[in-house]
């Protein structure tokens, strides 16, 4: 699967935050819920396990990048040193354009577990080789796949908004998708 990485300078992006893996997630309060721990929120000044990751799990992670969850209006740029990129990081694949530091993932896991990482995580692992903890890859790997009914339903159930890039599925299939959407939370689709 080619992958393809671009960076626009910005100066006005911020480095991400730190939190150690595992942790509570207390980054943005509106999204905290019981049970949800942090993964991959890398920067300068905290050595991280290295590792190289199995192109399956990266493509999973790479799924999970496309359901944006606390979309912000700014961007994060990558904190790590040796980092050649210093704006914007952006990565294509399949031919989806992915512009990543201003959302988050959620990864379901096993004893009610949510796991949340910003979707920079992806280039962490693909750029810098960013180990991310065993649990998180078990629940990436077993969890219920990203864009599923499942998922989207315990997305919805615990009451975390999200948006989805509609450009990966065929016309019929997105609209499909916004008036399932629209039909549980009670609401119109505006998709004719």
């Amino acid at each position: 699967m080619q992958n393809t990485l671009s960076c626009s300078p910005q100066p006005e992006i911020k480095p991400v935050a730190y939190f150690p893996d595992l942790s509570e997630y207390t980054y943005i309060k509106h999204l905290c819920r019981p049970n949800t721990l942090n993964v991959g929120w890398l920067d300068a000044t905290h050595p991280f396990e290295k590792e190289k990751t199995s192109a399956e799990v990266v493509s999973i992670l790479w799924d999970y990048c496309k359901y944006s969850i606390g979309q912000t209006r700014g961007f994060q740029f990558c904190g790590i040193n040796c980092c050649e990129y210093s704006g914007t990081i952006e990565y294509r694949r399949s031919g989806v354009l992915l512009k990543l530091g201003s959302a988050e993932v959620r990864v379901f896991g096993a004893a009610d577990k949510i796991y949340a990482a910003p979707n920079l995580v992806y280039h962490y692992v693909s750029e810098h080789d960013y180990k991310m903890p065993d649990e998180f890859v078990i629940a990436l790997m077993s969890g219920p796949p990203p864009g599923s009914d499942e998922y989207l339903e315990r997305l919805r159930a615990s009451n975390i908004p999200s948006s989805m890039t509609l450009s990966n599925y065929t016309r019929e299939e997105a609209i499909r998708r916004i008036r399932t959407a629209a039909q549980a939370k009670g609401g119109s689709d505006r998709s004719n």
